[in-house]
């Protein structure tokens, strides 16, 4: 399973792949269930090591207009959203959504306390997943 559950929360993305064409705005989504803090997305490019990229509490989304992303919650329907705009090749990649229970620092990554899903978007026809790729 994609799932690690803590204390009761889970979180599941809604789909497990988006392939779509580069310059199209896409939009990235996990349901959640269980109390929690902050709703957390991440990026791992093959090869590299996972890269915090954005959080959203229930209350409030984020944007972060250099990246061409922001991300919000629709907390009546235990939903997280991850937009990216005018997506580009380099877009390609795994994201995870994470949901913590507690407030942690932006940096630290992957804590026990977080649950994790993975989410794959691949642009065009050149991005080639990687099948060893684990968490």
């Amino acid at each position: 399973s994609l799932t690690k559950n803590a204390d009761a929360n889970t979180i599941n993305p809604l789909v497990p792949e988006k392939h779509i064409t580069a310059g199209d705005n896409v939009t990235l989504s996990c349901k959640y269930s269980g109390t929690v803090n902050t709703l957390q997305w991440y990026r791992q490019y093959p090869g590299s090591r996972i890269e915090f990229l954005i959080f959203a509490t229930e209350l409030s989304g984020q944007s972060e207009h250099a990246l061409r992303l922001s991300s919000t919650a629709d907390r009546g329907n235990k939903q997280m959203h991850l937009n990216i705009f005018l997506t580009e090749m380099e877009d390609s990649a795994i994201y995870y959504c994470a949901l913590s229970s507690m407030f942690w620092q932006e940096k630290i990554l992957l804590f026990p306390a977080t649950t994790v899903a993975m989410f794959k978007i691949y642009s065009g026809i050149v991005s080639i997943p990687d099948p060893n790729l684990r968490i």
